[in-house]
């Protein structure tokens, strides 16, 4: 019987050393995909209400391209990718943020069409 539980012992510790990873990692991801789900749904919703003023459309557009490419350059340029101090959970919250966003207002753009 205790062969038994020194098994079931270290099964757990072996269990727990690989999910480490996971359960840092699947919060930051989760999280900022979210932001990025929550934000993007926001804009596509209350973006038709300033269009008559013309230029806020361009405007945005701009902005937002802007904004994705900067945290893509900083997401996978191997030069920079160290370079921002905070480039830890935060930069990687920001990166699936974008992600969430590229991925609401692509969801969006079929809502339009229907």
């Amino acid at each position: 019987m205790t062969n038994l539980f020194a098994w079931l012992q270290r099964v757990q510790q072996g269990w727990k050393q690989r999910s480490r990873g996971f359960e840092t990692r699947f919060p930051t991801a989760l999280g900022g995909i979210l932001i990025g789900l929550v934000t993007g749904s926001l804009l596509g919703t209350f973006l038709d209400l300033p269009r008559g003023w013309g230029w806020w459309d361009g405007a945005f557009r701009v902005a937002l391209v802007l904004f994705v490419e900067r945290i893509t350059r900083w997401e996978y340029a191997p030069s920079i990718r160290s370079s921002p101090p905070a480039w830890g959970t935060g930069g990687r919250r920001v990166a699936f943020a974008k992600k969430g966003l590229l991925f609401a207002i692509f969801v969006d753009a079929f809502k339009v069409g229907s």
